[in-house]
């Protein structure tokens, strides 16, 4: 298991490693949510639902998944 929070540096202390910000505010930063939203919302129909009801079910799904990764790979208080 490659974990990027227990790498050691040669002289065996942890790194300060913030790949996990990076990669969580590439995938679910402000400036991307509404692209995502989108994206998704062309591709995805629920034949009972209009299309606002459609985008806003997307966003509530969205807002978990982006709580959820943010638990995985933002570690805080570092």
């Amino acid at each position: 298991n490659f974990n990027i929070f227990n790498l050691k540096n040669k002289k065996g202390g942890k790194m300060k490693i913030e790949l996990g910000k990076i990669m969580y505010d590439a995938l679910f930063g402000e400036e991307n949510k509404m692209k995502v939203i989108k994206s998704l919302n062309d591709v995805i129909n629920v034949p009972i639902l209009g299309e606002k009801a459609e985008e806003k079910l997307i966003t509530a799904v969205y807002d978990a998944i982006s709580i959820v990764f943010k638990k995985l790979l933002v570690k805080e208080g570092d």
